[in-house]
């Protein structure tokens, strides 16, 4: 969105993020049942639901803000964000695979 894509390939990076967003909510779920008591399981999915609802509220307001002052541009500061989930989910795999060793 940043960069002006062409109209064609629109419909190309929609499906790449809605795949993006399935792979991370089933990964989230994932962690999910295997971090909490089986009888907690639903109390867990609300308490990430509702932590996950209060940063996308907070992300919306900075993406206003940013598409505000930087116009299109704003996008390049929103896949930094992205970046850094990556960073954050990557070192998550290696302290939950050292973890599951002991």
């Amino acid at each position: 969105m940043a960069l002006d894509s062409p109209l064609m390939l629109l419909p190309v990076l929609q499906c790449l993020h809605a795949l993006s967003f399935g792979a991370t909510h089933l990964g989230a779920m994932h962690v999910l049942a295997r971090l909490a008591d089986p009888s907690g399981g639903t109390t867990a999915q609300g308490d990430f639901s509702a932590l996950q609802a209060l940063t996308f509220a907070a992300a919306m307001g900075l993406s206003g803000v940013l598409a505000e002052r930087f116009g299109s541009s704003a996008y390049l500061a929103m896949s930094l964000v992205s970046a850094l989930g990556f960073v954050i989910a990557f070192a998550g795999q290696r302290i939950w695979l050292a973890v599951d060793r002991v």
